[in-house]
C-alpha cells in the first residue's frame, strides 16, 4: 500500500484519480492539494481539496509516502519542496 497525496487538481489529476491502475498497483490517493481558491474546500472522488499551503500538515496527518504532481512546469519544483 503507498498512500499519494496529489497536487494541482485539475483536468490530470481528475484522470489519474478515475484510473483504476494506481488501486490495482497498490497506489492509494489520500489527500489532495490545490493553490486555486475556487478548488479549496470542494470534495472531489470522495476527498476534499485542502490549500496547497497546508501540504505538510496534510501529508502528516494522512500518512501520505507519495506526491503526484499535476502542476504547472514552474510551480514543480516549489512544490516539490513543499
Amino acid at each position: 500500500d503507498w498512500p499519494a497525496a496529489l497536487v494541482g487538481v485539475g483536468n490530470l489529476a481528475r484522470a489519474l484519480l478515475r484510473y483504476d491502475g494506481f488501486p490495482e498497483r497498490g497506489f492509494r490517493i489520500v489527500a489532495l492539494f490545490d493553490a486555486d481558491p475556487a478548488k479549496v474546500g470542494k470534495e472531489v472522488d470522495g476527498l476534499e481539496v485542502l490549500p496547497a499551503s497546508r501540504i505538510a500538515e496534510g501529508v502528516a496527518r494522512t500518512g501520505a509516502e507519495l506526491g503526484i504532481l499535476t502542476v504547472p512546469s514552474a510551480a514543480a519544483q516549489p512544490t516539490a519542496d513543499a
